[in-house]
């Protein structure tokens, strides 16, 4: 499921149907990559209004991904 903490572009509804890929940096996620699971609930903040595709899902590139953060 994917939710706004704070969305003034509005951007969120396009994920809540198809979901959305983000190509993120290792960098930019604050903690091991082995602690990503499937089903980990992670906290994005994306720089601005982000670029991405006009696929399905859309794609968020990673110049776009400030943090990837888990959600305890």
């Amino acid at each position: 499921m994917i939710e706004a903490v704070d969305d003034q572009e509005t951007i969120v509804p396009n994920f809540q149907t198809d979901g959305v890929i983000l190509h993120a940096p290792q960098e930019s996620f604050e903690g091991q990559v082995s602690e990503l699971t499937k089903g980990t609930t992670v906290q994005v903040t994306l720089s601005g209004l982000p670029v991405m595709t006009m696929s399905i899902p859309p794609q968020v590139p990673g110049n776009s991904i400030k943090t990837v953060e888990i959600v305890q």
